[in-house]
């Protein structure tokens, strides 16, 4: 509910969804969280839609760069049967990403570069 408070946008393609087809995406893996980061609501998570996104980037296909830009990864790149997967999402800005959650933008980054 709080980032649907923000908007029903999926923060990786943009687009503007039903809140059915998002879902609350961890930035990094909940798992792996401290107590602490587990409790910054309000950087930990973003919306993601269910329509691709929420996987692409939690199984590793896509990562944000330091200035907050989506990328491929080689993951993504090795697999031609999912490139087509990445339309429209590649080069365009997450809007989840800030000073306050890149560090764990930078932790995804490094699992999956």
């Amino acid at each position: 509910k709080r980032l649907l408070s923000r908007g029903k946008t999926c923060a990786i393609c943009g687009g503007n969804f039903q809140e059915n087809l998002l879902v609350a995406a961890h930035i990094k893996k909940r798992s792996e969280c401290t107590d602490k980061e587990k409790g910054d609501l309000n950087n930990i998570a973003m919306l993601a839609c269910k329509l691709g996104c929420d996987a692409l980037y939690e199984f590793g296909y896509l990562i944000v760069d330091e200035s907050g830009m989506i990328l491929p990864t080689k993951k993504l790149l090795s697999e031609s049967n999912n490139k087509a997967l990445s339309l429209g999402r590649i080069n365009r800005k997450c809007t989840a990403h800030t000073k306050q959650t890149e560090k764990y933008f930078s932790w995804h980054r490094k699992r999956f570069e």
